[in-house]
This record gives C-alpha cells, sequence and structure tokens, in this order.
C-alpha cells in the first residue's frame, strides 16, 4: 500500500508540474479588442523577409482572444494580425503580454511587456510627426514646410540616438535604426552621422547574442561599413573629392561605356536595383513621365539591372531615357547590402541617402518639396 501510495503521489506531482514546464517555453499575448465580436486573429513571427505563422484564434462574442508562442532564443519581433492590421512586439521571454485596442490598432495599450510598450509609443510618436510633415505640405509653402520637416526630423533623431546610447541591447533600438519616418529613412549605416548608432547596437547584440540573425546581419552591416570608411581614406588620399553619404558605382551601359553614380553628384538620384526585363510597361511609363517632368530640377535615375539576356538588356535600355547599367555579378546588392529585388535609395543633391525604397508618389512629393 505505501507502494501504490507513493507511486500514485508521484504521478499526481508529475501531473501537476507538466503545465507549468510547458508554460516555460512559452509566451502568451491576451487580447481584448473594442467593438469587435468574430473573425480571425493571427500571431507572427517577424523575421525580415521571412514571416512566419505562430499561431491563430477566434475572437470571441466579447471581443477577447489568446495567442500562443514559443519562447524565442533571443529577443526577437512578433506581431499581431487582424485583416489588414498589426500590431508589432518586443518578445524577449515567457512573459504575457495584455492588449487592448481598437481593430485597427489605432487606439491601443500594452501591458506586460516593457519592450513593446516603448515600441508602441514610438509608433505613435512616428504617427504625430507624420501628422504634422503632411499638415505643412498641404499648407503649400514649400520653404516652410521643408523647415518643419527637417525640423521634426532632427528632433526625432536626436531623440533616437539617446535612447540607443541608453539600451544598446534593446529590440527598440533595433527597430528605430530601421523605422521609416513617411518617405524618409532617418538612420543610413552608410551616412556618418547615424554609423555611431548602428555600431553601438551591433557590439552589443555580437556579445549578447552572437549567434542570433539579428546580430550576425548587424556584423556583416558593420563590416561593409568599414570597406566604406576605407574607401573614404582612399578617395580623400588619392582625390581629395569624397563621394558623401553613399558608394559609389561604377559599371558599364549598353554600349559597353563605365559610367559612375558619382557622375550624378549634384542631382536627385533615385539609385533603383531591378531586372530590367521584370519592370511592367505601365511602371517603365511612370518612371519616364517622373523623368521627364523633373529632369530639369536636378532629377536622375541611375538604374542598375541584373538581367541575364545581356542582348536582350540592351534591346530594352533603348527606351530608357536615364542611366542604364548592367551588374552581371550582382556586386552591387553586396555593397548596398541588400537581398530583394527591385529596391531603391533616393539620394539628395547633398550626397546623403534620404530614403529607401521610396515610391513614385514621395519621388514626387520630394521633387516637389526641393529646390
Amino acid at each position: 500500500m505505501k507502494t501504490l501510495r507513493y507511486l500514485l503521489l508521484t504521478a499526481l506531482s508529475a501531473a501537476m508540474l507538466l503545465p507549468s514546464c510547458t508554460d516555460n517555453d512559452h509566451f502568451v499575448v491576451n487580447g481584448k479588442l473594442n467593438g469587435v465580436d468574430s473573425g480571425m486573429v493571427y500571431l507572427v513571427h517577424e523575421d525580415g523577409d521571412l514571416s512566419s505563422y505562430c499561431d491563430s484564434a477566434k475572437i470571441t462574442a466579447n471581443g477577447t482572444f489568446k495567442l500562443k508562442g514559443l519562447r524565442p532564443s533571443c529577443p526577437d519581433f512578433y506581431s499581431v494580425r487582424i485583416d489588414s492590421s498589426s500590431l508589432w512586439l518586443a518578445v524577449d521571454s515567457t512573459e504575457t503580454i495584455e492588449v487592448k485596442s481598437d481593430k485597427d490598432f489605432k487606439n491601443c495599450t500594452v501591458m506586460g511587456s516593457e519592450q513593446s510598450v516603448q515600441m508602441l509609443q514610438w509608433q505613435q510618436y512616428v504617427r504625430q510627426m507624420e501628422d504634422s510633415m503632411a499638415h505643412s505640405l498641404m499648407a503649400g509653402n514649400k520653404a516652410a514646410a521643408e523647415q518643419t520637416m527637417f525640423g521634426l526630423l532632427k528632433s526625432y533623431k536626436d531623440t533616437v540616438n539617446r535612447f540607443v546610447q541608453a539600451h544598446p541591447a534593446s529590440l527598440v533600438s533595433y527597430y528605430l535604426l530601421y523605422k521609416r519616418v513617411g518617405f524618409l529613412q532617418p538612420f543610413e549605416p552608410f551616412a556618418k552621422e547615424d554609423r555611431h548608432a548602428f555600431a553601438v547596437v551591433a557590439n552589443t547584440w555580437n556579445k549578447r547574442y552572437p549567434q542570433s540573425p539579428r546580430a550576425i546581419q548587424l556584423k556583416e552591416l558593420m563590416a561593409d561599413v568599414a570597406r566604406l570608411n576605407n574607401a573614404e581614406k582612399f578617395r580623400k588620399e588619392t582625390a581629395n573629392t569624397p563621394v558623401a553619404g553613399f558608394i559609389d558605382l561604377s559599371l558599364p551601359n549598353a554600349k559597353g561605356d563605365m559610367v559612375k553614380l558619382s557622375s550624378l553628384k549634384g542631382k536627385h538620384i533615385l539609385l533603383e536595383f531591378c531586372y530590367l526585363a521584370a519592370m511592367d510597361a505601365d511602371v517603365i511609363a511612370a518612371l519616364k513621365a517622373v523623368h521627364e517632368k523633373y529632369k530639369a530640377r536636378g532629377f536622375e535615375i541611375y538604374m542598375v539591372n541584373f538581367d541575364k539576356n545581356k542582348n536582350s538588356w540592351k534591346e530594352r535600355t533603348a527606351s530608357c531615357p536615364w542611366v542604364t547599367v548592367l551588374d552581371e555579378t550582382e556586386s552591387s546588392a553586396r555593397t548596398y547590402n541588400f537581398q530583394i529585388v527591385p529596391t531603391n535609395y533616393f539620394i539628395g543633391k547633398d550626397g546623403n541617402i534620404n530614403g529607401r525604397d521610396v515610391s513614385l508618389e514621395e519621388v514626387v512629393a520630394y521633387m516637389e518639396m526641393a529646390k
């Protein structure tokens, strides 16, 4: 009897402990949606271009839901998605995150995750900035709008820099370095004034989470920045004519002539990376219209193509009234550290990169504001 009693107690203890062990391997997101009584909600692991669904749940009649995900091996980004709306979260443990919101996540509160709360606060800050920028543009005074925009941007960057210096290991710091404001990319690793912020986060992540994908990505990025530094020193020593803010490219056009990106310095440059054969006719027509309209104001396109059929590419370039060059080895993709095509950079007259992956509408808005 004693043996049987011992076995029963042991089995009962194990059964009681099992849920606890399972919970220690997961984090939980509990939600309450105002004005929503049905539908589905999803938990998504946000890993750059490789987002993956972790869990899903039906929204109850009173608007509640519960999602669960495996504890990440290092801090990582997740999002709660409903239809086309999403709320980004920063997860670094087995925490329980409480979300109260409307369906669009515009009026939202988050509890239980300090970094998620900070991310939400920054998102709201950026949304207010974008509203102020849009309001100043609609006022019609280009000079005043430009002054407002760059004043807001400077204040934002100063605030972000202070946060990054104080919290270099935070997911929020990583998030802010890549966060866009409207059509602007405030922080660029290849811009001199921004390199230190990227370096602080990269060094901290390399020490704390050396095997994490983000630490590896940042390490590779800083290696590219180091190569840029060396290139800048070389240019200063040899030609004393450094190209500010972007890495120069020198690639052949359809005639075989080498054309440098820096040959367009002093213009507003749309640096476009794409496969010309894959571009739709309407996209090319839209590019032509924007190029024609703003060419006299100093706008130019430097299009880098990765087409494999060289003869076909040469035929297509005949219809492009801008600089079109071919990169058969795709070395420029490594130089500019991107994996997805098409992608682009918008470079200002001062040589600084003002935006990445900008739309034509954003280019037009910028050129309308430019002097």
